[in-house]
């Protein structure tokens, strides 16, 4: 089973295998894939470190995150679009928790999407000495979609949504004023522009978005992965 299983019948997106082999990626013209995908998706220097990275020392993480993909993205994909979000943000979850219910950062960040506990109360989810419904891949992804259409609604692109998913939203309102651009990559250049784990974040989601849905393509091969069973209730 593979990750276009997610897809619907009227989704047009070609299979990875559509993709030949990338030995150079200083040379790969990403404009090869970019109809595969409903996010803005482009080649920098930061998404090739992070392929690199995926293919190299993140490769057993990354393999982990793969073979959990398959239990959660055909759950989460149709709620991201019922809510107006394109389907490939899944990828964000991905990047965020490796689809892990149970994963809790240093900022105490919890489930599938890290919400801390003050974002989480913002989109109604509950959390107290019962519950944590930030663990819920049902309720987290409908307050993940309602947090980042507001964030895309504010700041006017997706890839500064994603920032402010990271950073904050009002953190990247002020970059942007500063800097007078909406340029995410003008925003990340140099001393005084983004902090360094913001300035990742972005090239890491699209870096995870062009691998998981062409591993072949990028040097993995499907019996490096255990996919587990979609979620049926």
């Amino acid at each position: 089973e593979s990750l276009e299983s997610a897809t619907d019948e009227d989704d047009l997106r070609e299979p990875s295998t559509a993709l030949g082999l990338v030995t150079n990626l200083a040379e790969f013209d990403v404009a090869q894939v970019k109809g595969h995908y409903d996010i803005p998706v482009e080649m920098q220097p930061l998404v090739a470190q992070y392929i690199r990275f995926f293919q190299g020392g993140g490769r057993k993480w990354f393999r982990r995150w793969m073979s959990r993909s398959t239990r959660y993205i055909p759950l989460m994909q149709p709620i991201l679009e019922s809510q107006g979000l394109p389907r490939d943000t899944v990828y964000l979850s991905m990047i965020e928790s490796g689809f892990n219910n149970q994963a809790r950062s240093w900022a105490a960040a919890v489930g599938p999407w890290q919400f801390i506990a003050g974002t989480a109360k913002d989109y109604k989810l509950r959390n107290d000495f019962w519950v944590d419904e930030r663990r819920d891949p049902v309720k987290s992804t409908y307050a993940a979609s309602r947090f980042l259409s507001d964030l895309h609604g504010s700041l006017g692109h997706w890839y500064l949504a994603w920032a402010g998913y990271n950073t904050g939203g009002n953190r990247v309102r002020r970059m942007v004023a500063k800097q007078q651009t909406t340029d995410f990559w003008v925003l990340s250049d140099g001393k005084k522009g983004f902090a360094k784990e913001t300035k990742h974040y972005v090239p890491k989601l699209i870096a995870c978005a062009l691998v998981a849905k062409h591993p072949e393509a990028f040097g993995f091969t499907q019996a490096e992965f255990q996919y587990e069973e979609p979620l049926v209730f």
